[in-house]
């Protein structure tokens, strides 16, 4: 299990990171988290760094690695549940988290997409949208650089590869 955290965040978190290491071979176990705020609140964009399958999360009391590690944990778990895609955390990403490495941000593509989604997350959450609709739509937006596909739908046909 790869976490890609930016500098800025594994300085609050206290968490050291290994330097851009390669895309988990795994593809369902390579994420990169984005801190973010709404009207004074902080969030967490956890964001799977091959199909952009996004999830939102409160960044409420994460000053450590093993609150950091169970807040992205349960936010993944509780969204693919959401999605009736339990089944793809069991198999494919619950039996790597005991081999979890922090590293720093690899792609470039994958930040300015978790930087855009931000932007559009933060107009929604000021205007009062809730955290749980928050996440549907990181999950279901269609995907310019992706034939428009939506990042649900390229997560679910990782299974295939």
């Amino acid at each position: 299990m790869i976490i890609r955290i930016p500098t800025s965040l594994s300085k609050k978190t206290r968490i050291s990171t290994e330097k851009a290491i390669p895309l988990n071979k795994n593809t369902f176990c390579d994420w990169s988290v984005q801190a973010f705020k709404i009207n004074h609140s902080s969030f967490l964009l956890i964001t799977n760094s091959c199909s952009l399958y996004s999830v939102t999360a409160n960044a409420k009391e994460i000053s450590d690695t093993k609150k950091f590690t169970l807040k992205i944990k349960d936010s993944i778990k509780k969204q693919l549940c959401e999605d009736d895609l339990e089944d793809y955390y069991t198999k494919f990403i619950e039996p790597y988290w005991d081999d979890m490495i922090f590293a720093t941000s690899l792609d470039r593509s994958t930040i300015s997409y978790m930087q855009s989604m931000i932007k559009k997350l933060k107009m929604l959450g000021e205007r009062g949208v809730a955290l749980n609709q928050l996440s549907k739509l990181a999950t279901t937006y269609p995907i310019k650089s992706k034939d428009f596909k939506e990042p649900i739908e390229i997560f679910k046909e990782m299974k295939n590869n």
